[in-house]
């Protein structure tokens, strides 16, 4: 067995956190343009459910938002929202919010036109909490840097390859910078498949955790070549399973199930948005039904299990930790809905079982896809 990594000399990231506040610092020098004393106007990228938020909250604070801007059409209407094409008729040094979760792209496209100040809308969640309330990505942000640094240190001595502490270091100077070319390096387009990392045969039971539309279900079939034992795909949102269902109707040892992966069966709250951010939450309208992965596998094998559940992931896992224990399945969960997952998720995995090898990938410019993989070393 090789030695744990204990030396922390390339952790250089995790050097720079001193504390929160001092952070905090930084990010004001570093984007002076958005000191909320200061702030009077902006313009808005992005029209998304982020974007309406944002336009708000900059109203109820008395900034101007002089422009908002999306190229979606079933966003756009030609009079509150403009298409990007009109960015040039602007100041180039009005300051720029991207109301997005990713924020590469936008970032290279606002400087290529030559917006001097730009940003990602989490910069105001973080630094002005109580007047942007932060979206459950960001809450917490740099405080879980400050308070759980012992926790990413031995997460980085536990991944089993130099390109994923690389990540780690990435992921944690993203955080303190907000920059997005910083992430742009390590991006994987290879999500739920990165190369090196996972490997399939075509005995393969798959349990999906948010399958959406079926888009990883389709991506994991091709990688097989369409040989596999089972696949159980998991929505929980009414509407976006009758999607999942008609796209799925015609693939056999395909399972379609109407529910949540949670640690326990029953029902839960709910809030629905039709789209990705459908999430469980204590506050929601409306309720689902929900089940672990052991009752529903009841001892049956499985040997891969992908987990995207907006912020359920911890939960699932702990009601998967018979099966996990007893198959020691390939898992891909994400691990990025709430700071705190990057480091709890992979060490809840390696606590139900010391013979995972842990990984990490990033599939996006932005806090999205960042995900954690862990393979069984003899398999």
């Amino acid at each position: 067995m090789k030695k744990r990594i204990t030396n922390y000399n390339n952790f250089t990231s995790l050097s720079k956190i001193t504390s929160a506040r001092k952070i905090k610092t930084q990010l004001k020098k570093r984007y002076s343009a958005f000191n909320l004393e200061k702030l009077s106007r902006v313009l808005i990228l992005g029209a998304a459910e982020e974007g309406a938020r944002l336009v708000k909250l900059c109203r109820k604070n008395g900034i101007k938002v002089v422009a908002w801007v999306d190229d979606d059409p079933k966003r756009t209407n030609g009079k509150t929202i403009l298409a990007s094409k009109a960015l040039h008729r602007f100041d180039r040094n009005i300051p720029v919010l991207i109301a997005s979760h990713r924020i590469l792209g936008a970032t290279k496209f606002l400087r290529k036109l030559g917006f001097k100040n730009t940003v990602s809308f989490a910069l105001l969640q973080i630094l002005y909490p109580k007047k942007f309330i932060p979206h459950m990505f960001y809450r917490n942000w740099i405080e879980d840097l400050v308070a759980h640094k012992i926790h990413y240190k031995k997460f980085f001595s536990l991944l089993k390859d130099s390109n994923s502490r690389r990540v780690l270091n990435k992921l944690i100077e993203f955080r303190l910078t907000l920059d997005p070319s910083v992430i742009e390096p390590i991006i994987d387009k290879n999500l739920y498949q990165p190369r090196g990392i996972l490997s399939f045969r075509n005995n393969e039971i798959y349990v999906d955790g948010g399958s959406y539309d079926g888009d990883s279900v389709r991506s994991f079939i091709k990688k097989v070549k369409n040989k596999y034992e089972k696949i159980l795909a998991f929505e929980p949102d009414k509407i976006i399973y009758k999607k999942l269902v008609r796209k799925m109707n015609l693939k056999r040892k395909i399972e379609c199930l109407n529910q949540g992966l949670f640690n326990k069966s029953g029902k839960v709250n709910f809030s629905t948005t039709s789209n990705r951010a459908s999430l469980i939450d204590s506050g929601g309208t409306s309720s689902i039904n929900v089940a672990s992965i052991d009752s529903i596998l009841n001892g049956n094998r499985v040997s891969f299990i992908k987990m995207n559940i907006e912020g359920a992931e911890i939960n699932a896992l702990k009601g998967a930790k018979k099966s996990i224990k007893q198959w020691l399945p390939k898992m891909a969960i994400s691990c990025y809905h709430r700071p705190s997952d990057l480091w709890q998720i992979p060490l809840l995995i390696r606590k139900m079982s010391k013979k995972y090898n842990l990984y990490l990938r990033q599939h996006d410019g932005g806090v999205i896809e960042s995900v954690c993989y862990a393979t069984y070393q003899n398999y």
